[in-house]
């Protein structure tokens, strides 16, 4: 694991070292054409004054003399700054300029028709003592002078040695100068960085401590409690606003949790509470009243099957069967077939009418038979005895219809129709068996088959319940 006080250094540091090591570049670059100019400027007297040299024959032809010669060329020769013309013949030396400094630097040099460099890392001191200068390190490699060493040869004369030298003197001081000064604009950089960085830190960090206590306070009790977090940075409240939110969704699913745990509990106590009554009055009389035992029995058996009813239900809404659906090929007119058949043995006075052709569809063959199941059931025990239409049609999507003839419901209990163990008349649903689940586990196998399910009620004219299953290349007709 990281730290974040580390890592922000590290930001701080590596964007420091990018603007160091850009700075490195635009000084040698700056280096390199101070070095290709003063080269160019060599460059361009060195032509000149071989013109001029050309010339000297002829001139002395013509009576003029070596001084002359030499020094009118130095007149005429362009003018620089920093820059000395010199020219060597016959021991004599020849310049516009007192330079003995440097021609005494520039001794050992050799003719070249290129430019050359010269660099000195040390200087002698008052007493004749040499010392590194360090600033000519600091400057890397840009030299002491640029220079062009020539020999000119004129026919039955001695040679002609010219020396053009640029002094790079003014140049070094002004790098010299910027590089002290971005020394110090780094440091200044540097030590604001930090300063600003543990600053950013420490802010950052209180509103990530406080934001850090308030979620350990945080438990079932004080579900109900919105955070209040002052910040100095609007990320941190948005995370606040989402983690309000989220205590808002967590305290809704938390009572959503302790009612079905509640309902759930209330709906065994009611046939246990039945079971163990019966069981009393047999340990009691069972041995003198025979009918007494057969209509505790059934009642056992009654209660008991209504037991494992709900649990089976309770079990379904618990598990996620999202990942494990067994598609296959689903007669739809067969599947309402056998429904009918099963109706028929529980209800034999129910009429149920299927209008359908033969569709068939690609789904999970159980839940998409208990879907229709719970929806034939729940107009059966709702549509007070009265005729059930199940038709089912194709016009861009599939859908099926059940529809009853019996009480109905209000348009406010159709909001809460989904909720578990909801039941529109308590009393009556009791007597039927129902636990108010029925929907519910309706509701959850569309989402997992991704069925849109829609119910239009009117009170004392029955219900209609549409299914809407999309044609795609997962269902068939």
């Amino acid at each position: 694991m990281k730290k974040i006080s580390k890592e922000l250094y590290k930001s701080y540091f590596f964007i420091i070292s990018i603007f160091f090591i850009s700075y490195i570049g635009l000084l040698y670059f700056f280096i390199s054409y101070i070095i290709k100019d003063t080269d160019t400027d060599i460059l361009s007297i060195n032509s000149f004054i071989r013109y001029e040299v050309g010339e000297f024959e002829k001139k002395l032809s013509l009576g003029k003399s070596w001084d002359e010669l030499f020094y009118g060329a130095l007149e005429e020769c362009p003018k620089m700054p920093n820059t000395f013309v010199i020219f060597k013949h016959n021991n004599n030396v020849y310049t516009l300029d007192y330079i003995d400094n440097i021609l005494t630097k520039l001794e050992d040099s050799k003719f070249s028709d290129q430019v050359q460099r010269k660099k000195f890392f040390t200087r002698r001191d008052v007493n004749g003592n040499l010392e590194i200068n360090i600033s000519k390190f600091l400057l890397f490699n840009l030299p002491d002078f640029q220079y062009l060493n020539r020999e000119f040869k004129i026919p039955n004369q001695e040679p002609i040695q010219i020396l053009i030298i640029k002094k790079l003197s003014q140049e070094k001081r002004i790098l010299l100068r910027i590089f002290r000064i971005s020394i110090i604009l780094i440091s200044i950089t540097t030590f604001l960085s930090i300063v600003i960085s543990k600053r950013f830190y420490r802010d950052f960090t209180s509103s990530l401590t406080r934001l850090q206590d308030i979620t350990n306070k945080i438990n079932l009790v004080n579900l109900n409690k919105n955070i209040k977090s002052k910040n100095k940075f609007i990320e941190f409240d948005n995370i606040t606003n989402s983690y309000n939110q989220m205590l808002e969704r967590l305290k809704e699913q938390t009572e959503a949790q302790i009612d079905f745990v509640n309902n759930a509990s209330h709906e065994l106590k009611t046939p246990i509470f039945i079971i163990n009554s019966y069981v009393n009055m047999i340990k009691r009389w069972g041995f003198e009243r025979k009918d007494l035992v057969d209509e505790s029995l059934t009642a056992i058996y009654e209660e008991t099957n209504n037991m494992a009813n709900l649990v089976t239900k309770l079990l379904f809404l618990a598990k996620d069967d999202s990942n494990s659906l067994e598609i296959s090929k689903i007669d739809i007119l067969m599947l309402f077939e056998e429904i009918k058949q099963h109706f028929k043995v529980i209800y034999p006075e129910q009429t149920i009418n299927i209008f359908s052709e033969s569709f068939f569809i690609y789904s999970d063959r159980y839940l998409f038979k208990q879907l229709l199941f719970n929806l034939v059931e729940n107009a059966i025990k709702y549509g007070s005895g009265k005729i059930i239409n199940i038709r089912v049609e194709l016009d861009k999507i599939l859908k099926i219809e059940i529809v009853d003839n019996g009480i109905g419901i209000s348009n406010e209990d159709l909001e809460h129709i989904y909720d578990r163990f909801f039941r529109v008349d308590k009393g009556r649903s009791r007597k039927l068996g129902s636990h108010g689940l029925g929907l519910s586990i309706v509701k959850k196998i569309c989402t997992l088959l991704k069925i849109d399910i829609s119910i239009e009620s009117e009170i004392g004219k029955g219900t209609k319940v549409t299914l809407s299953i999309p044609i795609n290349n997962t269902f068939l007709s």
